[in-house]
C-alpha cells in the first residue's frame, strides 16, 4: 500500500503548497473545489478498484483490494496536484505565476521560508509524535478500549472539521492585515473568528452530548462499547469550546510568525500533559481510556490558555517574518 501511495506524495505537498497560498491570499473556495474533486474522485475509484467491476459475470476491472485502494488514493492526490498547478498559472485567481517566466533562486526569500517552515515543521512532528504514542499506549488496553478511543477520535473529528474553516479564515485575514501594518483590524478579526467558532462549536458540543449514544451506536452494537464511547463523547463535548478557541488562537499566532511559540505550546500540551497524564492515568491507576482522555482534555485546556495568555500580551502582532 504504501509503496504504491509514495508515488503520489510529491502531488500531495504541491497541493499542500498552493492550497495554503491561495487560503492564505483569502481565496478559500477554489481548495475547497479542488478538495471535493480530489475526494469524489477517490471514492468512485475506491468502489472500482477495490471490489472490481463485473459485465455479465465477468470483470472488466479485477478487484485489487488493497492495492485498489493505494491506487485510487494516488490517482486522486495526483490529479488534485495538476489542478493546483492549473489554478496556479492558468486560473485567474488572487495568485497567479507566468509559466514563462523563468525560475530565479532568491536566497532572502528561501531563508526566509526556512525560518518559519523548520518550526512548524517541528511542531508537526511534536503533536504526529504525541498522536502516535496515544494510540500505541490504548493498543495495550485490549479491544474495547481501542475502540472506544477510534469512536472518540471519530467524534474529535466531527468538531474538527468546521474549527480547522475557523482557523483557515483566522490566519488568512490576520496575516493579511498584519501584512498591511493594520494591527487593531487584525486583533479584530482574531476576537471575531474566535468568538463566532465557539458559538458554533458549542452548539455542536451540545448536539454531540445530548445525542453522545446514538453517535456511538453508528460504530458498533456492543453495549460495553456504546456505553463508555458515550460518556467520552460527553467528556469532550462539554471541552469542545477549548479546542475552537485553542485552534483559532493558533492559526492567528501561526498567521504572526510567532511559531517558536507554538512549537512550545505543543511540547508542554501533548507530552507533559497528554501523553504523561494519560499514561498515568490510564495504565497506572487503571482508569483505562477515561484516563486517555482526561489527559486528552487537560491538553485541550492547557494549550488553550497558553495561546490566549500570548494572544493577550499583544507581542505577536510586531513579530518580524
Amino acid at each position: 500500500y504504501y509503496r504504491i501511495v509514495l508515488f503520489g506524495l510529491p502531488f500531495v505537498i504541491i497541493d499542500i503548497i498552493i492550497g495554503g497560498a491561495l487560503r492564505g491570499a483569502g481565496d478559500t473556495k477554489t481548495p475547497m473545489y479542488i478538495t471535493a474533486t480530489v475526494n469524489v474522485i477517490n471514492l468512485l475509484l475506491n468502489s472500482t478498484l477495490v471490489f472490481g467491476v463485473t459485465y455479465h459475470g465477468r470483470y472488466l476491472i479485477p478487484p485489487l483490494g488493497v492495492k485498489g485502494s493505494a491506487l485510487s488514493a494516488t490517482i486522486s492526490r495526483i490529479i488534485g496536484g495538476f489542478l493546483q498547478l492549473y489554478v496556479l498559472y492558468f486560473g485567474k485567481r488572487r495568485i497567479n505565476l507566468d509559466i514563462k517566466e523563468k525560475i530565479r533562486l532568491d536566497f532572502n526569500m528561501m531563508m526566509r521560508i526556512i525560518r518559519v517552515g523548520i518550526p512548524a515543521s517541528l511542531e508537526q512532528v511534536i503533536m504526529q509524535g504525541g498522536f502516535l504514542v496515544m494510540q500505541v499506549i490504548v493498543s495495550t488496553m485490549g479491544t474495547i478500549a481501542i475502540a472506544v478511543y477510534q469512536i472518540g477520535m471519530n467524534a474529535n473529528s466531527l468538531a474538527f472539521m468546521p474549527i480547522f474553516g475557523f482557523s483557515i479564515a483566522a490566519t488568512s485575514l490576520v496575516g493579511r492585515s498584519l501584512g498591511a501594518k493594520h494591527f487593531m483590524l487584525a486583533e479584530i478579526y482574531a476576537k471575531v473568528s474566535r468568538n463566532i467558532a465557539v458559538i458554533v462549536i458549542s452548539g455542536i458540543g451540545v448536539f454531540m452530548f445530548i445525542f453522545s449514544k446514538q453517535l456511538a451506536a453508528l460504530y458498533t452494537t456492543d453495549p460495553i462499547v456504546i456505553k463508555i464511547a458515550s460518556d467520552i463523547i460527553k467528556i469532550f463535548a462539554v471541552v469542545e469550546p477549548l479546542l475552537a478557541i485553542l485552534n483559532v488562537m493558533a492559526g492567528v499566532l501561526r498567521a504572526a510568525g510567532d511559531i517558536p511559540y507554538i512549537v512550545l505550546s505543543a511540547f508542554i500540551g501533548l507530552w507533559l500533559f497528554r501523553v504523561t497524564i494519560g499514561y498515568t492515568l490510564g495504565k497506572v491507576f487503571g482508569m483505562g481510556v477515561y484516563g486517555i482522555w482526561i489527559g486528552i482534555c487537560i491538553d485541550f485546556v492547557v494549550r488553550s490558555v497558553m495561546y490566549s495568555y500570548r494572544f493577550k500580551a499583544g507581542r505577536w502582532k510586531y513579530i518580524k517574518v
